[in-house]
């Protein structure tokens, strides 16, 4: 997966350096603790939604304002690809420009998934192009 991500990467890291790992749920004195917790208190039926009531707990943790904001069904990778992309108005002048992508490979219905790529990889080269690097064969 580390090689995958360094290949088509999903974030661009805008510093150097370690990236700290700050998920609770890797964590597993905390993952520990969480599946000691009483069934009664993972579960709050006072939520207006189902997804709500089964995140109980996280949803405590949250200010009163954020609610309004918060999704009502639990997401789905893949739909949150999806939506990240309109391949009808994907322009890759970078990747274009060098070669590197035929305009024929953008013609045509494309995948979001290989759309996605694309534009990461665009801005991935677009970046270095503005700072200064330069293409060779």
């Amino acid at each position: 997966m580390e090689a995958w991500s360094d290949l088509y990467p999903h974030q661009r890291l805008r510093t150097a350096g370690l990236v700290r790992n700050e998920d609770p749920f890797l964590d597993p004195e905390f993952v520990e603790r969480a599946k000691r917790l009483p069934l009664h208190r993972r579960y709050d039926p006072s939520y207006p939604h189902p997804y709500w009531r089964m995140k109980s707990q996280v949803i405590k943790l949250m200010p009163p304002g954020a609610l309004a904001h918060l999704p009502t069904a639990k997401q789905i990778f893949s739909r949150a690809i999806v939506s990240r992309v309109d391949p009808a108005e994907l322009s890759a002048k970078y990747l274009l420009e060098s070669g590197i992508l035929s305009a024929r490979a953008l013609s045509g219905d494309l995948d979001p998934m290989v759309a996605t790529r694309i534009v990461e990889v665009e801005q991935w080269l677009a970046t270095a192009m503005e700072l200064g690097y330069e293409l060779i064969d």
